[in-house]
């Protein structure tokens, strides 16, 4: 464990000099485990100097029981080197109510992350956001360092969305288009496919489908999905339509789908499809 655990710093943390290590249990309550002491002996193999203060590489050292075993027989130990610590304060900054630009239906930035999350998109892929609204996921892609495009039927929302991308510090290409015209728009852009689309659908409350009935848009979503989405790529749709989890369309293979209770008369259900692989000749 330790040899492995000198090379995974020196192939991602070739200018480290300091490191700290810290444990956590996991389950328990591991009678008899002397935490400290497995630290120290860890530590002992690490080429490196101990700072409690500001390390250059941070090691988690996990003790949690096997699968299957008996409470209290057996410890496993895990560690590693911590990739990223996500900031949360960022999240907050963004919140709805600090946007240049506001709209109550539009979803908090832990949201918008976690849709963004599920697409899976490669580093320095590319995301589209077709009802993109005032842009949250927007957002959330632009500052994952993804090219971010958002459409929307709305020219009223894409000029909100381009001044709340702006205005923290991210970019995003805005078009106007119709669902179903998206295959054209994006031909337009010179782009036949997407790595991932992510997006919050309209639901005929505060957020308008133009008159068309939610079931028929979404319809209308998954065909054009399919049609844009690279074979492998995720999207992951945000609605109010349970029958959205009722199987494959256009292609589109169910991942999984979780329910979000809003309030009493609405459910959300975060849905991930995956685009079915060409069959080859």
């Amino acid at each position: 464990m330790t040899a492995g655990l000198v090379s995974l710093i020196r192939e991602h943390r070739p200018g480290a000099r300091t490191f700290r290590i810290t444990p956590r249990k996991i389950g328990g309550p591991f009678p008899g485990l002397d935490v400290w002491a497995a630290v120290r002996d860890l530590g002992h193999h690490i080429p490196l100097a101990v700072s409690l203060d500001r390390p250059d590489v941070e090691i988690p050292l996990f003790f949690l029981e096997p699968p299957g075993s008996a409470p209290g027989t057996a410890v496993s130990v895990l560690c590693g080197i911590t990739a990223h610590i996500h900031d949360r304060s960022s999240l907050n900054r963004r919140a709805v109510r600090f946007r240049p630009h506001f709209s109550p239906v539009s979803l908090p930035p832990a949201l918008a992350r976690a849709a963004v999350n599920l697409a899976r998109i490669p580093p320095g892929g590319t995301l589209l956001d077709p009802f993109c609204g005032t842009g949250g996921i927007l957002m959330e892609s632009s500052l994952l360092g993804y090219r971010t495009l958002g459409s929307d039927l709305d020219p009223d929302m894409l000029r909100g969305a381009e001044r709340n991308v702006t205005c923290f510090s991210g970019s995003a290409e805005l078009f106007r288009s119709d669902i179903g015209d998206l295959p054209v728009n994006l031909g337009g852009l010179g782009m036949g496919q997407v790595d991932g689309i992510v997006t919050d659908m309209p639901y005929g409350r505060a957020s308008t489908t133009f008159g068309e009935e939610p079931g028929l848009l979404f319809g209308r979503t998954l065909a054009s999905v399919g049609r844009v989405l690279r074979p492998r790529g995720y999207a992951v749709l945000i609605t109010s339509d349970p029958a959205a989890i009722r199987g494959a369309c256009g292609g589109l293979r169910l991942v999984s789908c979780f329910r979000l209770r809003v309030h009493g008369s609405l459910t959300r259900y975060v849905v991930v499809y995956q685009r079915e692989p060409v069959p080859t000749p």
